[in-house]
């Protein structure tokens, strides 16, 4: 049975483009018949991370067009909108590939044959075709320093109640604790106004609010990692661990996705991503702004 991801991907495919009301009830709708799929935000969260959809400007999503993206060890997987009709038509020409799926993410589409075969395939069916798009997209982008340094120091925010980050090493996953004030280095939230505010209280006092979600990544990340041992990279398996397991920000995230088509792998709190080559896992250190270890 599909995932309540993989439904919803298909709906979207069908729109192109839809609003938040419209999801709103297409999730209602999916959540009737399929109600163990979790929060809206989080579905749309994972499948702009696999490169499917992105957020516009007004809140609304659009489904990315239909590509096909080519790894570094000759392998191939799809991204972008999709439809039944599509799946056939691959595997009437690729035979051999695999519509998969991987816990509550929507399904991965893995295309198996010669790549000359695959290339046809795509272009017979008017598929873009990406080669080798992470590795330049991670390098576009920022050490999560950088991303702090950027944001000038803040006026105190005042709130009742304050909420305090930690990491949970053997549940793999951030909590959120109750605090009287936001005056202890770390990461807190309040919710004012009715939204959540972010602060990064750093050890000389200060304060940044942290406005963006890329920068409550950065902020969390500086703040949680475990050491020189936060960034690991198994050569002969080529695969990445890194520690926390917290979520990096999309870009990122989504650069190492294309690395194997496959979303990353949760082992005992940490993150592993898999076919990752060694400039990608040296990219990623520098943007983690951390020490990569080679195994």
């Amino acid at each position: 049975m599909s995932s309540k991801d993989a439904l919803l991907h298909y709906w979207l495919s069908e729109r192109q483009v839809a609003t938040r009301p419209q999801l709103r009830s297409a999730w209602k709708g999916l959540s009737l018949s399929q109600p163990d799929g979790g929060k809206l935000d989080h579905a749309l969260n994972r499948l702009r991370r696999s490169g499917h959809l992105e957020r516009n400007v007004d809140g609304s999503v659009s489904i990315c067009p239909p590509a096909v993206f080519l790894t570094n060890d000759s392998r191939a997987f799809a991204t972008g909108a999709r439809s039944l009709a599509l799946q056939r038509e691959l595997l009437q020409r690729l035979p051999e590939s695999t519509f998969t799926c991987r816990g509550n993410e929507t399904d991965v589409w893995q295309l198996h044959g010669d790549m000359k075969c695959i290339r046809e395939a795509a272009e017979n069916l008017g598929l873009s075709i990406v080669q080798d798009h992470g590795l330049e997209l991670m390098r576009g982008l920022p050490d999560y320093q950088h991303l702090l340094d950027h944001r000038e120091t803040s006026d105190e925010l005042v709130a009742l109640m304050w909420q305090h980050a930690c990491w949970d090493q053997r549940k793999g996953f951030l909590l959120w604790h109750d605090s009287e004030s936001a005056a202890t280095h770390g990461i807190h939230r309040a919710k004012i106004a009715h939204r959540w505010r972010y602060v990064f209280r750093q050890e000389n006092g200060s304060q940044k609010e942290l406005m963006t979600s890329a920068e409550r990544a950065a902020g969390l990340w500086l703040y949680l990692r475990s050491g020189s041992d936060s960034v690991c990279y198994a050569s002969s398996d080529q695969v990445l661990q890194i520690d926390p397991g917290l979520f990096p920000p999309v870009l990122l995230d989504r650069a190492l996705r294309m690395c194997s088509g496959l979303p990353p792998e949760r082992k005992h709190g940490e993150l592993r991503y898999s076919n990752v080559d060694l400039d990608r896992a040296e990219e990623c250190a520098r943007i983690l702004c951390t020490p990569l270890r080679i195994e």
